[in-house]
């Protein structure tokens, strides 16, 4: 199922003229580099992933505990990761160097990006480079005025998160949040993507435990009956608590080699450059370098000697080679799907 959508995303891209032959081939090549093992990938990475902003709304269960971001991975004590926004020059700056090379532009991490300010000039920016863009949304802050924004701006790809139909069940995981909100937010937008005859992409991403198993049903009849794509994505990896705090346990990690590394560089809101999204809440301050108006560009960063080092490493060790890394099972790049790790990732469910 996923692979049919990503094709249904691919043909309307190339109908935008936001896929061309030069981003195809910067793809295949970053991907040669990967299979072949190779330290050093093609002239840019394939995809750009940017945050907004690393502040949130709601308080999800592994994530937020209503005034800041508990560190998940930490070493010896957990630290409140500081928030913010990113300098929206840096960003045009990122989006100049790239746009004819990445293949999109996905603008969220570890945040709410409907928070910041800046998003609708942002997304007008990559509009204006014909660069594709993503974000990923609760949907709370979805109104009819955003939405409209959202549109005009030619956002490519939208996904709305949520882990139950139900107020009792969805309640459990996103706290603060009100699914009866969310849903008359999603059934809104599509509404007025039907208005202005856009071709926005709209999915709904149902994180699956067991305990919300019941729901997934409902979830799929109510996107067929307003016309938007489902998808599902197994509970995130166990966690266990130490005085309070939220740590993820050591689970075996993928025997194959993460291609994050050869396809996507993540810019955070603090202009450091991170090797995936998951150590934007890591206690670990590996960082591959900084992005800002001094630094290099971002291709020289890309195959600068900490990302080859990195690379050469993993390339080396595996996943065990990291902290973050050494306890990650998930696959390869798609859309958040992970249905194969259904034993671990329900574990946390008792702690709810």
């Amino acid at each position: 199922m996923e692979f049919l959508l990503k094709i249904k995303l691919f043909i309307n891209l190339i109908s935008k003229s936001k896929i061309t032959l030069r981003k195809l081939n910067n793809f295949i090549k970053n991907n040669a580099a990967y299979y072949l093992k190779r330290t050093t990938a093609s002239i840019s990475p394939s995809m750009l992933i940017v945050e907004p902003t690393n502040s949130c709304n709601l308080s999800c269960t592994s994530c937020r505990d209503g005034h800041g971001i508990y560190d998940l991975v930490w070493e010896s004590a957990p630290k409140k990761i500081p928030l913010g926004n990113i300098d929206i020059n840096n960003y045009k700056k990122a989006i100049d160097e790239l746009k004819d090379d990445i293949l999109c532009c996905i603008l969220y991490l570890q945040g709410e990006p409907l928070l910041s300010t800046n998003l609708i000039e942002m997304l007008g920016y990559a509009k204006k480079s014909r660069v594709a863009t993503m974000i990923a949304t609760n949907g709370m802050l979805l109104t009819s005025e955003i939405s409209r924004q959202l549109i005009e701006s030619d956002l490519d790809f939208i996904k709305i998160v949520i882990s139950g139909f139900s107020q009792e069940v969805y309640g459990k995981y996103h706290k603060k949040g009100d699914v009866e909100i969310v849903k008359n937010n999603i059934r809104n937008l599509v509404k007025i993507r039907k208005e202005r005859n856009s071709h926005l992409f709209i999915m709904l991403d149902y994180i699956l435990f067991e305990y919300n198993t019941h729901e997934l049903s409902l979830v799929r009849d109510f996107c067929k009956e307003i016309g938007i794509e489902s998808i599902t994505r197994i509970g995130f990896k166990p966690f266990k608590t130490q005085e309070g705090f939220l740590e993820l346990e050591r689970v075996a990690p993928s025997a194959k080699l993460c291609d994050w590394l050869w396809n996507i560089m993540i810019l955070n809101w603090d202009k450091t450059l991170m090797p995936c999204c998951a150590f934007a809440t890591s206690s670990s301050s590996f960082r591959l370098g900084s992005f800002d108006e001094t630094a290099d560009s971002l291709k020289a960063i890309w195959n600068s000697a900490s990302y080859k080092a990195f690379r050469k490493r993993h390339i080396e060790k595996g996943r065990g080679g990291f902290l973050v890394c050494d306890r990650c099972n998930y696959g390869k790049i798609g859309l958040q799907t992970d249905t194969k790790n259904s034993s671990t990732a329900w574990s946390i469910n008792k702690d709810f």
